[in-house]
């Protein structure tokens, strides 16, 4: 049976999910202090960060482009890191994150060169890179995000299908991918307590791999018109609604008029969205 999420990256409706079944957030690590693109997005709601579901608010952190780098030397779980997204059609927005996933197909389409490992779990049987070049991978990539030294270093696959049970919890991070002549960064979504596997090589049966989205790095030839801060999606609004509407989250006094926080990524001399230790000065460029 193929995994419900084999080359989905609409993570909003996975933790909707997740939180519908009620299954246990022991494991799911959110910042204590979200970005304040975060805060105007949720005061538009009448809501407040600290009394959020975990869930919820790992939602909305992936809804608005807003994820985990890891670091080699000392990981801050408040750090995070803005990811853009290719704008779409000329717009001031990007393609939403729940779009970002690269399929299979895309993957072979790239280069003959590129070879793939297939793996099994308990009931599925699931693609993960084998060789790859970052030179053609970028090729079908549909994000981007600023590459760190300080991130850990991903001898890992930097792209695959997601094989996890109905009830995983992704954790998404950052890692950097490189070799002499290109640089790449993974959103891998692996729980951080659990190693992934090396790349051409497979996870265990028994804890299956999760989805590994490349991203390409942005740097001063990209052009302000490429990639954007990605639109948020009316799913996460509706549940932000639906919160507001029962008051479950946070009791308001007076509620406030619905404002998003505007979606443009900025050109290279605007600072990227980033929180805690982390902050970057980016530009925006087409490959």
């Amino acid at each position: 049976m193929t995994s419900k999420w084999l080359e989905d990256s609409d993570f909003v409706a996975r933790f909707r999910g997740l939180y519908d079944r009620n299954v246990s957030t022991t494991e799911v690590t959110a910042p204590s202090n979200p970005p304040q693109d975060v805060v105007r997005r949720l005061d538009g709601f009448g809501l407040e960060w600290a009394p959020l579901h975990p869930f919820v608010k790992q939602a909305v952190l992936w809804d608005m482009g807003l994820v985990h780098p890891t670091n080699g030397a000392f990981d801050n779980e408040n750090t995070l890191q803005q990811v853009y997204t290719k704008c779409d059609a000329g717009t001031a927005t990007g393609l939403s994150m729940a779009s970002i996933a690269v399929t299979k197909n895309e993957f072979e389409s790239t280069s003959a060169s590129e070879t793939l490992r297939w793996c099994r779990s308990a009931t599925t049987e699931y693609a993960r890179q084998e060789i790859s070049s970052g030179l053609n991978l970028r090729k079908v990539s549909k994000c981007a995000t600023m590459f760190l030294s300080t991130m850990k270093g991903g001898d890992a696959s930097m792209w695959s299908q997601d094989a996890s049970a109905l009830n995983a919890i992704p954790d998404p991070q950052l890692f950097r991918h490189s070799y002499d002549s290109w640089k790449m960064i993974a959103i891998h979504n692996r729980p951080r307590t659990v190693k992934e596997a090396l790349w051409g090589t497979c996870p265990d049966a028994t804890s299956p791999g999760y989805l590994t989205i490349p991203c390409v790095e942005l740097n001063t030839s990209i052009t302000d018109t490429s990639y954007c801060k990605p639109a948020p999606s009316a799913l996460m609004d509706k549940w932000l609604q639906e919160l507001k509407r029962s008051n479950t989250a946070v009791s308001v006094a007076t509620e406030k008029p619905t404002t998003l926080s505007p979606n443009r990524a900025k050109s290279m001399h605007a600072s990227t969205a980033v929180v805690g230790v982390v902050s970057a000065v980016a530009a925006i460029t087409s490959w």
